[in-house]
């Protein structure tokens, strides 16, 4: 398998591995940072979460997650044995997307949405992450260390991390896929202090500038077939 630039897109995966004719599950959860990615493994299934869901189904806390990789088991047991043994009963894909969305759907009616928490992910993708932490928190009525405590818990990283994160990923959407893209117009629209303070986070979160990613990117056709551009 050829090298892959992997950047960060803010989701969290379950990646199940066929190896010496078992399956392992590895927990990929929140990573800032950009990475090559080499894998040899066959995935045969994989299950992506939005950074805010996968809480949901989660039976330990996601603190201290942050750009490392875990056994399923460590932080879904349940799900990870359900998930494995329907592996293990099926074989089309069709069939295992309609059993996982069953077993989801089992484990989600069990759980209780934590309210504040959520109204305050909603806020962040509402204002596509220009929503300051103080702001974020006098919303939920929330003082912003107990808001920090709990995006830790539920996501692994902090409100302003989140949001910072969200809003990378709606500059890199428009720089990527439109075709009238203007930076001075995305510094007002995003909420950036000016066009250095964009091109540095940008950098930060990509590991190239915004220049070099979207020429690499257009290098990679199907990059931009895949996300219907």
């Amino acid at each position: 398998m050829p090298a892959a630039l992997v950047t960060p897109d803010t989701c969290m995966d379950l990646l199940f591995l066929f190896q010496n004719g078992r399956y392992t599950c590895r927990f990929c959860p929140v990573n800032d940072q950009t990475f090559v990615s080499t894998h040899q493994n066959h995935i045969a299934f994989a299950i992506r979460f939005y950074p805010w869901a996968a809480v949901l189904f989660a039976d330990a806390p996601l603190n201290g997650t942050l750009n490392l990789g875990f056994d399923s088991q460590l932080h879904f047991p349940s799900l990870t044995v359900q998930l494995m043994r329907m592996l293990d009963q099926t074989t089309s894909f069709a069939q295992r997307c309609s059993q996982a969305a069953f077993i989801l759907l089992a484990h989600l009616e069990k759980r209780s949405l934590p309210t504040d928490f959520f109204n305050a992910v909603y806020a962040i993708v509402h204002s596509q992450g220009r929503v300051r932490t103080g702001e974020l928190a006098q919303f939920v009525q929330l003082s912003p260390r107990q808001l920090e405590r709990i995006f830790l818990r539920n996501t692994g990283v902090s409100p302003k991390k989140l949001s910072d994160m969200v809003r990378y990923q709606q500059l890199w959407r428009e720089a990527a896929f439109s075709s009238h893209f203007d930076i001075q117009d995305a510094v007002y629209r995003y909420g950036y202090t000016d066009q250095s303070h964009l091109l540095r986070q940008f950098k930060q979160y990509h590991s190239l500038t915004l220049n070099d990613a979207l020429a690499y990117a257009r290098q990679h056709v199907a990059f931009l077939q895949d996300n219907g551009g």
